[in-house]
């Protein structure tokens, strides 16, 4: 169900887009426009409102109309084949991600030989909602990956 809402959505704003950006691109991004996107489902409360203002403020730059056509061709794509990927991988995942979501990105690391899934309470907005766990994730990530011990999936 979230997947037909995202693609219609995505399809009905690809179509409108062009009328939107002139508009999104003038936004204030400021404290109210950070706490309403905070509370809004789509993304959460970020851990650093500042960041997330800068964040935002530069997504808004770039044409409404062309993130929505990217959504709209991604669903219609066909899963690309991940098993003969032979390097390290590590997969984040918010739990209300509606664009990249945890079963998408769990199955893909269940594609991959050495590969490791990790879902957090989040959204597409992860990075910016809780930096701190994914920078640790990473970092844990590459110890294991430069120690020559590959990724033990969890």
């Amino acid at each position: 169900m979230t997947r037909l809402l995202t693609v219609n959505v995505s399809r009905a704003v690809s179509s409108i887009g062009h009328f939107i950006s002139p508009v999104a691109k003038r936004l204030p991004i400021g404290d109210l426009s950070i706490a309403v996107l905070g509370h809004s489902g789509f993304m959460f409360k970020p851990a650093d409102p500042e960041t997330a203002k800068h964040a935002v403020r530069e997504f808004l730059q770039t044409p409404m109309d062309w993130y929505f056509h990217l959504a709209v061709r991604t669903s219609l794509h066909r899963r690309v084949s991940l098993s003969s990927i032979d390097v390290p991988a590590m997969f984040v995942a918010g739990v209300w991600d509606v664009l990249a979501g945890p079963k998408s990105m769990r199955t893909a690391a269940e594609r991959m030989r050495d590969a490791t899934f990790v879902e957090l309470w989040g959204t597409h907005f992860i990075a910016m909602e809780s930096p701190e766990t994914v920078h640790d994730l990473l970092m844990e990530f590459l110890e294991r990956v430069d120690a020559g011990q590959g990724v033990v999936e969890s």
